[in-house]
């Protein structure tokens, strides 16, 4: 019997030595995003160093004791899916602190589904509603944007102008003319629906994209009359309908709007005559008050045999522009 007994155990204990519990998994060594416990994040790259985390970045290194750390992750998306393992998952207030934790560190795809979850755990919850929807359409607008701002690269050949355009001229074009054009002519002349007049949507200033305002430039003086400015195209479809639309782009001559581009086309198609050596166009003969332009068919000079006067000096773009207010 003892010796039943003694073989007996000594086949359980060999049984045993041959299925090991796990080893438990060490902590990653290196990483780009350390969770604390605060559950805010550092990022960089982060690497273990005896008790204590190096965090490179572009600035500079930080160093941060282990004590302060939950977990060193790969990616911001791990250290996600680490918090939502700690989560419960049947609490709709937990899902939200989730939705909020997400949407900090940029995870807006992630933030949705959370909400969406919390919504399923609370059909009726509003606020919970609103977050959802609130998500979704701007998750919508940020893929609009960057199918919008894409630039595809191809063999085609940059946008040529058909004219040099001035600094000034440039500069006003970009930001004052061109966010007219977005606001009154880009929903049709952007989509394909307004003809041979195509522009380029483009949003702010912040990060303006050259190759659309190049685009649209080039657009806008191909419908500029250099010989007689006043009645450029650009100018008249401005103020008339077309294209099937209820109303005119603008309302009328005396809109500030109007002005702007009337102000625009006069100032380019001068500094492009200017700088060509070209007789000054006879634009805009019909005055506000009436009466015909009087303005010079060649460039100012400042005295016989002198050079040319400053066409950027106040007093000779008056001279330019405003013939009957000279002294």
């Amino acid at each position: 019997m003892n010796t039943l007994f003694l073989l007996s155990f000594s086949l359980v204990a060999l049984l045993g030595a041959e299925d090991p519990a796990p080893a438990t998994a060490k902590p990653a060594t290196k990483g780009k995003v350390l969770l604390l416990e605060n559950d805010r994040v550092l990022e960089g790259d982060i690497e273990l160093v005896g008790d204590r985390y190096k965090i490179k970045r572009t600035i500079g290194e930080t160093w941060l004791p282990t004590n302060n750390v939950v977990r060193l992750c790969p990616s911001m998306d791990d250290a996600y899916l680490f918090l939502r393992s700690r989560t419960n998952l049947e609490d709709a207030d937990e899902r939200l602190k989730l939705v909020s934790w997400c949407v900090r560190y940029g995870l807006k795809e992630r933030a949705l589904e959370e909400a969406a979850a919390a919504v399923q755990l609370r059909p009726e919850h509003a606020p919970s509603i609103r977050l959802m929807t609130h998500l979704k359409s701007s998750i919508d607008q940020d893929q609009l944007r960057k199918e919008i701002n894409t630039v595809v690269v191809s063999d085609e050949a940059p946008t040529v102008l058909p004219i040099e355009v001035a600094n000034d001229s440039l500069s006003m074009f970009a930001t004052r003319i061109q966010p007219i054009l977005m606001n009154t002519c880009a929903t049709c002349h952007s989509t394909g629906k307004g003809g041979n007049f195509k522009l380029q949507r483009v949003y702010g200033l912040a990060k303006p994209n050259t190759k659309n305002l190049q685009q649209n430039l080039a657009a806008v003086l191909s419908q500029v009359n250099l010989q007689q400015p006043d009645s450029s195209p650009f100018l008249g479809k401005a103020l008339t309908l077309h294209g099937g639309a209820t109303k005119a782009p603008i309302k009328g001559r005396e809109s500030e709007t109007y002005k702007l581009l009337e102000d625009w086309v006069r100032m380019t198609t001068v500094r492009h005559a200017i700088a060509q050596g070209d007789s000054i166009p006879s634009a805009f003969a019909e005055e506000k008050a009436g009466v015909k332009s009087t303005k010079p068919t060649t460039p100012l000079k400042e005295k016989e045999g002198e050079k040319e006067a400053n066409p950027f000096d106040p007093e000779v773009f008056n001279k330019l522009f405003n013939p009957m207010k000279e002294k």
